[in-house]
């Protein structure tokens, strides 16, 4: 690896600066339920949008406000999608084939 490249990665990888708490523990907030209202409204258009908008919203939350939002935004997203998305919607129960 040269040194360019070696140095671009040093600042990637670098700490982030401090944000306030309200806006690393609001962002994983307000990105999983954008993803959810997104794959409610995407739904029908696409099957396959189920988890991937929830992924991104994770990885998002983590990604501007570290390891807390980040375990925050995967503690918000697992159970409201099971709740929301998986079949039958809006239930706790899961579907069994007979």
């Amino acid at each position: 690896m040269n040194f360019a490249a070696s140095r671009l990665l040093s600042r990637i990888l670098a700490a982030a600066p401090r944000r306030s708490v309200v806006v690393r523990y609001g962002t994983p907030i307000i990105l999983v339920a954008l993803a959810l209202v997104l794959t409610f409204t995407f739904t029908n258009a696409a099957r396959a949008l189920y988890f991937p908008l929830l992924l991104i919203a994770i990885t998002l939350s983590a990604f501007v406000g570290g390891f807390g939002p980040g375990v925050l935004a995967t503690c918000e997203a697992v159970p409201l999608g099971f709740y929301a998305l998986v079949q039958p919607r809006f239930t706790w129960a899961a579907a069994y084939p007979e």
